[in-house]
This record gives C-alpha cells, structure tokens and sequence, in this order.
C-alpha cells in the first residue's frame, strides 16, 4: 500500500518567521522600486513640461502678434520635435513653426511653406490682385481665401458673361511673384446671401485645412464648409469653349446653378466649370 508523501509544511501550514520576514522584505523592495520609478516619471514629466512651457514662451516671443492654438510634442517620452500652431489676430490665417531642442533648450527651425513668412506674403500678393476687383463690377460680391493663402474665392451676384469674363482675364493675366490659384463663382442672389451669412472663420481656421494644401477649394470649400453643408453638388461638363451654359428652366430638379471660372494668375487658360446644387 503507497504512502503519499506529505510536506512538512502542507498547504494550510502557518509561516515561519523567517518566510514572514523574507516576504515582508521583497514587498518593502517592491514598494521602494514602484516609489522610486513613480518619482522619476514624475520628475521626468516635470522636466518634459517645462520645456514644452519654454518652448511656448519662445514661440510666443517669435510670433507675439499671434495666438499659440495647439502645440504638437509627438509621441516621444522627451520630445526632440515640438510643431506650433498659430492663428494670426490680424488676418485670421493658421501657420506653423517647428521647433527642435539643443540639450534643454528649444531652438526654431527654419520657416516652411506653411510658416508665418510665405503665408504673410501669400496674404500680400493675392490682396494685390484683389484691388482691381471693384472697378470691375457693381454687382455684390465677397472674397474667400483659400485655407492656405496660395488662392482665394469670388463669389458673386454678378451674372453679366462680359463683366465676368473681365474679372477672368485681370485675374489671369495678373503679374505675381507666385502663381495663385482663383475661383470666380457667380450665383443667385438667394444664393449668394446665403454664401455670405456663412462663417468663414471655421474654415480657415480649421488645422486639418489650413496645413493641408491638396483640400479642395473654390465652390467645394464654399458648399461644404459654409453655410451649404447639407447639400449635394453635382458637376456638369462645360470646359471648352468657355461659353456660358443657358439658365435652368424654372422646373429643372436643381435648386441653384452655379458658374465657377477657375486658373491661376500668369496663365492664360481657364476653366469653366457649371455646378448644381440641391438642398
């Protein structure tokens, strides 16, 4: 007949002193290992955000005519790149400034096309082609920079084919540093007031848009992002020649047409483009 063999200890067998003084070692180990990494992520984070604050404070000594809107550290635990976003007070525009740290001092980077200097100048060259606009037309119209800075928008009433085939050939013929893109976009006058009741200001200072260069502008930007969010858009071909298509019949299933004349400044083509919006 087998025996089992039993531990002197069994399983509901009390410790022994020593067993009772060695775990109570290893737990007081464990909790002085736990308190001292607490401590040093707290120190670390207390390290990490005050230079992101150093890294505000300079960007705000760069920039003073401008509000710090969203500050980008990455992913890194200390991070060696910190991007800046900025909103101008002045004229409302969105840029960058990407700053790199030297030891525990931030340092700016070199301007990029998003930064402060090429959106300024942007903001110059197409306020330049702007300023002929009114000898043009007496219609009402508006003006709607493209998130950006490299274009703008006109939207108007104006429905004449040779005042806006005027407006076309100023903007394209215009003599800038830089190409720019524009879009002339004529509409009803129900429609236009409803363009102009749109805020503006949630577009352009929307950070996905405003450093995102390949966003869709013109009519796109002004249906989608204004005040006509909720409606369709619907494209029909009438590139060439640029000939005016006819106004809708009074039946047609479309709320709104809208003629769109579109290129950029230095070029001599265009392109017409006829849009249809249903609610």
């Amino acid at each position: 007949m087998r025996h089992r063999h039993h531990s002197p200890y069994g399983p509901h067998s009390p410790l022994t002193e020593k067993q009772k003084k060695t775990n109570k070692h290893v737990v007081q180990l464990l909790l002085i290992v736990l308190a001292a990494a607490a401590a040093a992520l707290f120190i670390f984070r207390f390290v990490t955000k005050s230079y992101i604050r150093d890294v505000e404070k300079l960007a705000r000594s760069q920039y003073p005519s401008a509000e710090v809107v969203d500050v980008d550290e990455g992913a890194a635990l200390f991070p060696d790149r910190v991007e800046v976003i900025f909103k101008d007070r002045e004229c409302g525009f969105l840029f960058v400034q990407v700053y790199h740290r030297d030891g525990l001092k931030p340092l700016a980077d070199p301007e990029t096309p998003e930064g402060y200097t090429r959106r300024t100048e942007y903001r110059r060259l197409c306020d330049a082609c702007l300023a002929d606009l009114p000898r043009l037309t007496d219609a009402d119209y508006f003006s709607q920079y493209d998130t950006d800075m490299q274009g703008f928008s006109i939207v108007t009433a104006e429905t004449d084919p040779d005042k806006l085939y005027d407006m076309l050939d100023m903007l394209r013929t215009a003599e800038t540093e830089r190409p720019l893109r524009f879009s002339i976009i004529s509409c009803d006058s129900d429609l236009y007031a409803r363009f102009w009741d749109g805020d503006a200001s949630k577009v352009i200072g929307e950070r996905l848009y405003a450093i995102n260069s390949t966003y869709p502008q013109g009519i796109h930007m002004l249906v989608y992002e204004l005040s006509l969010h909720s409606c369709s858009l619907e494209y029909e071909d009438s590139e060439a020649p640029l000939s005016f298509p006819e106004k809708s019949e009074p039946d047609a299933p479309y709320t709104h047409t809208v003629t769109e004349l579109t290129g950029k400044t230095g070029q001599k083509v265009a392109k017409l483009s006829v849009w249809h919006i249903t609610e």
